[in-house]
């Protein structure tokens, strides 16, 4: 398979400009396009690129004076946040000041930690109850995300010994 195609520290739009260019040899404009809702699809045996998603581009038909007309669709890769690491070679749990708390209270510290630029476009908003096994997960419509990963925090929770929150209810 041919190296990254591109590091993830960018918007979702040109993270996706980056991986169309890249497996496709087609550059999307920058600004005017419209992106419709990843699919996933099954990557073809001698696909080098791995390409699991198709996306249809288009035109924004607001937009004047356009060098480009109609739409195409595109194949590429998706990348599986099961597959992401930190960026320290010794990273430090991400602090959770109070629990529970959701994935978009610490996107943050999530997109700090991981050198990204995720939105509450690509994941989903879990609450997590304590430390233990915190997953989060990629939202089905995300551009450039697919699967989860399990989160490395650390914090004090609010949760008692027979799991329950005192502030919610919520189990652990």
């Amino acid at each position: 398979m041919p190296a990254p195609c591109t590091p993830l520290n960018k918007s979702a739009q040109d993270l996706l400009r980056d991986r169309i260019f890249h497996s496709n040899g087609f550059l999307v404009p920058k600004t005017g396009m419209l992106y419709g809702v990843p699919k996933a699809v099954t990557p073809l045996p001698a696909d080098v690129y791995e390409r699991d998603t198709v996306i249809r581009v288009s035109v924004d038909p607001t937009v004047p004076f356009q060098r480009y007309r109609g739409e195409k669709c595109f194949l590429y890769k998706r990348t599986d946040l099961s597959t992401l690491t930190a960026v320290s070679s010794t990273p430090t749990p991400i602090a959770v000041a109070s629990y529970p708390t959701t994935t978009y209270a610490l996107l943050v510290q999530i997109n700090a930690y991981y050198g990204l630029q995720l939105t509450e476009d690509d994941v989903q908003d879990i609450t997590y109850a304590s430390s233990l096994s915190p997953i989060m997960a990629a939202t089905t419509t995300s551009l450039n995300y697919t699967g989860n990963l399990t989160l490395n925090l650390t914090g004090t929770s609010s949760v008692s010994s027979d799991g329950v929150s005192a502030s919610d209810g919520v189990t652990a």
